[in-house]
């Protein structure tokens, strides 16, 4: 993929994400964290069947590389997402 059509991807993404979170209304940001992270999920996992491609071979990594990134990146989620209910959108983003 070119790199220019990826950047345009992820910023068009990025603007929707907050669009989403401001009509999504009361859903707890925690279940909306982890809705995003099992859709996620299903999109790879689907991507993986439709190439063929060995599942094992992604997950080759020590336990710490797994934890820091669920724990990192799952945490970051949350936290944006609880920033979004209490702050404007346009200031949080």
């Amino acid at each position: 993929m070119n790199g220019n059509l990826a950047g345009i991807i992820a910023i068009i993404l990025w603007s929707c994400t907050t669009w989403l979170l401001v009509e999504a209304g009361k859903i707890p940001p925690i279940f909306l964290s982890g809705l995003t992270a099992l859709s996620t999920f299903f999109l790879l996992w689907g991507l993986q069947i439709f190439r063929k491609d060995d599942w094992r071979s992604y997950w080759k990594q020590k336990p710490i590389a797994y934890l820091v990134g669920v724990g990192g990146l799952g945490g970051y989620t949350v936290a944006l997402y609880i920033a979004f209910r209490i702050a404007p959108p346009l200031e949080v983003n």
